[in-house]
């Protein structure tokens, strides 16, 4: 496994199954701290696959950034460990496929340990490998290696001076110098995952919001190659391309407007992967009717600013002295006007930032007002470009009357790809004869109206 296509195929399946793992998780309604420390982590290490993927995809064979990231996917490596990790898991919360009807917390302490021990050596090289340490990234990989030949967890040195009974380190000087790289590398890789649990817990104290795996969930659910007149459309185009442009794109009530906005994000997300050099930011959020109370304004805006955070560890700095200040007053979550100062400051450190905001229409009035204010002014110091789906409201369309408009309909094209994907499921006299299946192709594409 040497090219980039078949690495990026080996992180997809473990994004596939952690995005699984993670559902069933938020679903079972349990309290205990083992169940939350798996939740959380699952829900970080997500969203650092999501970037190690794109970057990934954006890859050449001969990279040296690649040629030390896809160690991560060789066969019984990093993510292979990781990935019978979370078959367990799946196996142990879920019955044929269902969440156990018993809801109970199958794992003992020890065996959980090392399932979230797993994710934090993972996380740490992942985020090794984001941040292009060739070097640092090959021996933290290495030493993981060696570990994973040994599921006691000991290092077992080249030389067999550290063997059973006799005790871990003989007294002499050579076997002490040979320890003594090892034993470097442990406190370097624990000092990593010491900071990527701070980075962790400072996430989650940003937000709480998973809105990379909504959208996972939502690309693999569309079908292959459709949508493809979305990013070829000249107002995309535009915004794509143009400092502070706004993209308003209305839609009829089953028109596709959120996998359009998922495949919006997803192209997004691949220019900010091909940068390489984190100039490029990309946020997005999947408004819900049903969660107005958890998607008021101030939350949506932490919800950027922990993506932000995110991708680029870099600028954590601002988030901790934003909880730091939240700390010193009543109130323990931040303020919509101190998340905006710390928006404001992290963007300086991009040169474009994208961002998504789907179903607009399904916020509260309050945020239907204010949220759009909010990002507009972001808009009028940095080059933050904006992208809202929303169906056809009055307030909304007036906000937005002197953006780019394109209209979200179901493509004709699109409805024919679709119901090719379902032809199996159509009567055999239809399957069995083309002409047919080609004009009840036809016919529903033209009866769907741009639904």
């Amino acid at each position: 496994m040497s090219d980039p296509l078949s690495v990026t195929a080996s992180i997809i399946a473990v994004l596939s199954l952690t995005a699984k793992v993670n559902d069933y998780l938020i679903n079972v309604k349990i309290s205990s701290e083992e169940h939350s420390r798996c939740a959380n982590e699952a829900g970080h290490l997500y969203s650092l696959l999501s970037s190690l993927r794109f970057r990934v995809e954006g890859a050449t064979a001969s990279e040296p950034w690649f040629v030390s990231a896809r160690a991560l996917a060789v066969e019984n490596g990093p993510l292979d460990q990781f990935k019978m990790d979370l078959e367990l898991l799946q196996r142990t919360l879920t019955d044929g496929g269902k969440i156990r009807k018993a809801l109970m917390w199958k794992f003992d302490k020890e065996e959980i340990d090392r399932v979230l021990g797993r994710m934090e050596r993972l996380k740490a090289l992942i985020g090794m490998s984001l941040e292009t340490d060739h070097f640092k990234l090959s021996q933290a990989i290495k030493e993981e290696m060696s570990n994973l030949k040994d599921n006691t967890g000991l290092i077992k040195g080249d030389t067999g001076l550290i063997k059973g009974d006799t005790g871990l380190i003989k007294d002499d000087t050579g076997s002490i110098r040979t320890y003594l790289p090892v034993l470097d590398s442990i406190q370097k890789d624990q000092q990593a995952n010491q900071e990527r649990e701070k980075l962790d817990e400072l996430l989650t104290w940003l937000s709480t919001t998973e809105f990379p795996a909504q959208l996972e969930d939502i690309l693999m659910r569309r079908h292959e190659g459709t949508c493809q007149w979305l990013l070829e459309a000249p107002e995309f185009q535009k915004w794509l391309v143009e400092s502070k442009q706004t993209l308003f794109c209305p839609g009829i009530p089953g028109a596709g407007k959120t996998v359009a906005a998922a495949i919006a994000i997803d192209h997004c997300l691949k220019r900010e992967a091909l940068a390489k050099d984190g100039s490029i930011g990309v946020a997005y959020m999947f408004c819900n009717y049903n969660a107005q109370n958890e998607q008021q304004t101030v939350d949506l805006l932490a919800a950027i600013l922990k993506q932000l955070t995110c991708s680029k560890p870099s600028v954590a700095e601002h988030a901790k002295t934003l909880r730091k200040k939240s700390s010193t007053v009543s109130h323990r979550k931040a303020s919509t006007g101190d998340i905006l100062d710390t928006l404001s400051a992290i963007l300086q450190s991009y040169t474009t930032v994208y961002v998504v905001v789907d179903a607009l229409d399904e916020c509260s009035d309050a945020v239907r007002s204010t949220l759009p204010a909010k990002l507009q002014a972001l808009q009028s110091k940095h080059d933050f470009r904006i992208l809202i789906t929303s169906r056809f409201n009055s307030d909304i369309l007036d906000t937005f009357n002197d953006a780019l408009s394109l209209e979200v309909r179901a493509n004709t094209e699109d409805v024919k790809l679709c119901i090719a994907s379902q032809i199996e499921k159509l009567p055999r006299c239809i399957q069995r004869d083309p002409e047919l299946a080609l004009l009840v192709s036809e016919k529903i594409a033209k009866a769907t109206d741009g639904m």
